[in-house]
């Protein structure tokens, strides 16, 4: 395995152990890498085959599309080269081009174990009642597939690196608008920062829609939420310890969070946990499953009129949204959480107003938009 640098710490962005680093982790790759599958050792068509011309022409198939996906291989690493040079920092490209090395490496191993599988399957369209033929031919095409896997989980952990390096772009910004010592110096960083979360925030979303496993899916979006709610703060308390130097400590607290939470971020699109341990605590999970709600809450509302049924739909919103007030509550008990936060988090849900007023927007919303249908 560590010829092709899936145990080696490149592949597994700056530094760190990828704990998936094997597995399938994209929808997109899982089908992809199935549909191959199924071209180069589905049963069915092996044992449809006849002796002769039909035989002949399975064996040409495979080989075409062998060759196929080595050209769309070939073309992929060009453009990897080419994304590596205008994406990454000058001073990580030697890194990142370790990953380039792997792509061909496995590009490589397609041509070799293509080579193999040609005869092998050759020999036995020839003589298919020959079961050791049959051992041989199915064995050389799990290895030309085992190839392509690596391949294509090589191009996914650069893809994800790719996000790695906005995300660490972001943390050198918010280090820089720590040291700022004019307002002007903070905002003209502060918009750069911006565009740069944007851009991190379009591509976690990409890759939350592709994301095969439920936990890492809870653990970026929380991780996504904990950076839109950091940065404005951040931002905010930076300016004030301008003119309020004793206002320090909650100026790098403000830039603590944020740095914590593009560090979560970075762990979950890692698969692993961070350094401090909280993207498999209950701090990143409660954040996640509020976040989830809140998301799945968004979604509910997004559906057909004539769709809708008050029976059905108005006590599952009225559910979701008491699991919103719960999660909500259940944020006071992290540790993480600020004395000052847990206090006001306490006294809203012991009180009550503001949930209660929470129920009733929506049962007036829901009664709204029930006239309307109906």
């Amino acid at each position: 395995m560590a010829a092709n640098g899936y145990s080696n710490g490149h592949l597994n962005g700056h530094n760190g152990h990828n704990e998936r680093a094997d597995e399938v982790p994209t929808i997109t790759l899982k089908d992809l890498i199935n549909d191959l599958c199924r071209e180069l050792t589905t049963p069915k068509k092996m044992i449809n085959l006849k002796s002769g011309d039909s035989g002949n022409a399975y064996v040409v198939a495979v080989i075409e599309v062998i060759e196929d996906f080595r050209r769309l291989a070939a073309d992929t690493i060009a453009v990897k080269m080419a994304d590596i040079d205008k994406r990454v920092h000058a001073n990580n490209r030697d890194h990142a081009r370790r990953y380039v090395n792997d792509l061909n490496i496995e590009l490589a191993n397609i041509e070799r174990t293509g080579r193999i599988l040609g005869p092998a399957a050759q020999t036995m369209v020839d003589d298919l009642f020959v079961s050791q033929k049959r051992v041989d031919a199915t064995r050389a095409s799990k290895e030309v597939l085992t190839a392509i896997t690596k391949f294509l989980l090589i191009c996914d952990q650069l893809d994800v690196y790719f996000i790695i390096e906005i995300i660490d772009l972001a943390n050198s910004l918010i280090h820089d608008i720590r040291n700022a010592r004019t307002t002007e110096e903070i905002e003209e960083k502060y918009n750069i920062l911006l565009n740069v979360l944007e851009e991190i925030d379009e591509s976690t979303h990409t890759r939350l829609a592709e994301l095969r496993s439920s936990s890492e899916r809870e653990a970026v979006m929380a991780a996504r939420e904990l950076v839109k709610s950091s940065h404005p703060i951040m931002y905010s308390t930076t300016k004030v310890v301008l003119n309020n130097p004793q206002h320090a400590d909650l100026c790098d607290a403000a830039h603590s969070d944020l740095h914590r939470a593009l560090g979560e971020m970075r762990a979950a699109l890692h698969g692993q946990s961070s350094e401090g341990g909280y993207a498999s605590s209950s701090y990143l999970d409660g954040y996640g499953q509020l976040a989830a709600e809140l998301h799945h809450f968004q979604n509910r509302f997004m559906m057909d009129p004539s769709q809708y049924r008050v029976n059905r739909d108005r006590p599952d919103l009225e559910e979701i949204l008491e699991r919103i007030v719960t999660r909500s509550a259940g944020i006071a008990d992290e540790p993480s959480t600020r004395h000052e936060r847990k206090h006001k988090i306490i006294i809203i849900n012991n009180i009550g107003g503001e949930c209660n007023q929470l129920r009733q927007a929506l049962q007036e919303l829901l009664k709204e938009y029930e006239s309307n249908l109906f």
